[in-house]
């Protein structure tokens, strides 16, 4: 996990360049450098976990006079360079593989990497530059374009500090607060900055900043033939295939760890860690001060042989403090309460001085474990895509708190599946994990922390999407997992919540959201209709069981969004 910038442009001024540097500093803190070519700029923060050596700090140059700047794993690297013969390299770091297998194949060579990754190379005899994202999009890759001047970062901020015209984007920002929306999109809050796409590549000529290369060189295909009779069969092959990808995740130089939760995902890779591969893995665990959301006791009652385990509890007011320098850090929507507990269970992480946590996202997504999905199973009918953007099954739209609408047409337009496969795939790589993974990068990333998803390897997701989707719903393959362990409590599933419905009905805590939201930004472009917003709270407050709060939510961290780009960029 690292932290790069790629700028073409005007010259920047030393003062400059330290100050771009200090900006990622957090996602590597272990070494920091610029390159200067021409009208080039190359910058890299480097987290160190594989080849600790300084022979492989970033920018990384070839005795052509190439450069990459990189952030990721390169999980498969020395197969790599077994396979395609690459001799005469000079460090032990996936870093030159990447750049030596482009020299030798050329563009296609992205298809061979197993990994986690974002890169741009720099072709210096072509001046071109090659920009690749993982399959998944596990890192993070933004950019911004014109004649004059591109820019590839890994966060938004660089990007801000480059650029004269800073503006937000009001439509994006409106069509999440309607919709709950926001990473099926490549756009982000601010307007010309976007996000290069997951399973991408593109050759840029920098004579013009022209594209002449594009390519999608992975999608999920799905064997028309099923690959397993049964669901034994299955079983089999999908743990083999999942022990083989904890297996990989472990690829490194320095300690790895894993989050752990009363849930099947986590637990499922901490017992085939314990049992196969890392005896003594060190874990994570949070759980809230709150007696209905304390997830500790719950991984108690597991009774697992936890030596290894951390634990720490969180209140509310841990987060209230610094919750618009959260927001500032996360540059966009930042999903709750359990995303904040996770940048601070991260940053435990840290100070016990581990570098690399494994996370269990995707699990739900391509093993089917939302409610919502059994009873897609059992419909003959088409699937909308719009019954699937929230937890209840019910379409997330607030069009009556707002103003414009010139979004309805989009909202009405729904995307129609004609099967199971066909909405998971969709809800998967276009609503779900990208959200999630967004929140597992800055969480991790803010605290010089790796995430890394076993669940996310293409090899694996292939074999799952290969099969009868009846032989994962409900996480099935996990379940037969633990009951081969005699571990009957995962029979039962648990859907842990975070307080922030406690929080939200708050007396106290409502005038203050009612007094900032009435003087806020919404209020003032007159993009959200106050009394609505206030009635809808009202209404909120006195169900017996509250219903879900991201409408409250949305308007609260959108506002502490506003205030905390307006403070520090001048945004209009």
């Amino acid at each position: 996990m690292c932290g790069y910038i790629f700028y073409a442009g005007n010259k920047v001024k030393k003062n400059k360049v330290k100050d771009l540097l200090n900006l990622q500093k957090h996602r590597g803190p272990d070494f920091s450098k610029a390159i200067e070519e021409k009208n080039l700029l190359f910058l890299h923060n480097r987290l160190k976990i594989i080849d600790l050596s300084n022979k492989a700090n970033q920018p990384f140059k070839d005795k052509l006079g190439n450069i990459i700047i990189f952030n990721g794993e390169i999980y498969n690297y020395k197969k790599l360079k077994d396979d395609f013969n690459l001799q005469n390299l000079k460090t032990e770091s996936d870093t030159e593989v990447i750049l030596a297998l482009y020299r030798k194949i050329g563009k296609d060579f992205v298809k061979y990497l197993n990994g986690i990754f974002s890169f741009v190379i720099y072709i210096k005899k072509d001046n071109k530059i090659f920009v690749a994202r993982d399959r998944f999009g596990v890192k993070p890759l933004f950019y911004y374009k014109n004649k004059k001047k591109l820019i590839f970062s890994t966060e938004i901020k660089p990007i801000l500090s480059l650029i004269k015209k800073k503006k937000f984007n009001y439509r994006n920002i409106l069509r999440y607060l309607i919709t709950g929306k926001y990473f099926d999109t490549n756009k982000t809050f601010f307007q010309n900055i976007n996000i290069f796409p997951q399973a991408h590549s593109e050759i840029i000529d920098l004579k013009n900043n022209r594209v002449l290369y594009r390519k999608r060189y992975w999608s999920l295909k799905v064997k028309k033939k099923l690959m397993c009779n049964n669901f034994n069969e299955f079983y089999i092959k999908f743990l083999d295939k999942a022990k083989r990808s904890l297996k990989l995740n472990l690829v490194s130089n320095v300690k790895v760890a894993a989050m752990l939760s009363s849930g099947k995902d986590s637990n499922f890779i901490y017992k085939i860690l314990k049992e196969n591969l890392y005896p003594n893995i060190t874990t994570f665990t949070y759980g809230w001060k709150h007696k209905n959301y304390d997830e500790i006791k719950r991984l108690n009652d597991l009774k697992h042989d936890l030596k290894n385990n951390f634990k720490m509890r969180f209140s509310i007011k841990d987060f209230l403090k610094n919750f618009e320098k959260i927001i500032y850090r996360f540059e966009g929507p930042i999903g709750g309460f359990g995303t904040l507990a996770q940048f601070k269970l991260l940053n435990f992480v840290k100070r016990k001085k581990i570098k690399v946590a494994l996370s269990g996202e995707g699990a739900d997504e391509f093993l089917l474990g939302y409610k919502n999905f059994e009873q897609y199973l059992k419909k003959d009918s088409q699937f909308d895509k719009d019954l699937i953007f929230s937890p209840d099954g019910k379409p997330l739209n607030d069009e009556k708190l707002f103003n414009d609408f010139r979004l309805e047409p989009i909202l009405k337009k729904a995307t129609k599946f004609k099967n199971l496969n066909e909405l998971v795939n969709y809800y998967a790589f276009n609503v779900k994990l990208p959200k999630l993974l967004n929140f597992l990068d800055k969480a991790g990333s803010l605290n010089g922390v790796e995430g890394r998803v076993p669940f996310l390897d293409h090899e694996l997701v292939e074999f799952i999407y290969s099969n009868n989707p009846k032989f994962r719903l409900n996480k099935k393959p996990i379940d037969k997992y633990f009951e081969s362990k005699h571990d009957r409590y995962f029979k039962k599933k648990f859907f842990v919540n975070t307080p922030q419905r406690e929080y939200f009905k708050s007396v106290k805590v409502k005038k203050k959201i009612f007094k900032m939201i009435h003087n806020g930004i919404l209020v003032k472009k007159n993009i959200l209709k106050f009394d609505e917003f206030k009635k809808k709270y009202n209404s909120y407050l006195k169900e017996k069981k509250p219903s879900n709060s991201f409408f409250i939510w949305k308007v609260f961290e959108v506002e502490l969004f506003f205030k905390a780009y307006i403070k520090s960029y001048n945004i209009s």
